[in-house]
């Protein structure tokens, strides 16, 4: 068996990263949704509008 080119191993490499399964996912989509809700009250607050309940 030869050896594998940087291309070949780089692409072995990327395509292992990819098709792994995500562990982190729930906390990832948990964190970006906290985060998008804090960017949206900070953007309301600068405006001084929103939703007054």
């Amino acid at each position: 068996m030869g050896f594998l080119r940087q291309p070949a191993l780089e692409g072995l490499k990327r395509s292992a990263r990819t098709d792994s399964p995500r562990q982190d996912c729930p906390e990832t989509v948990f964190r970006l949704r906290e985060a998008a809700a804090a960017a949206t009250a900070a953007c309301r607050e600068e405006r001084g509008g929103g939703y007054s309940a």
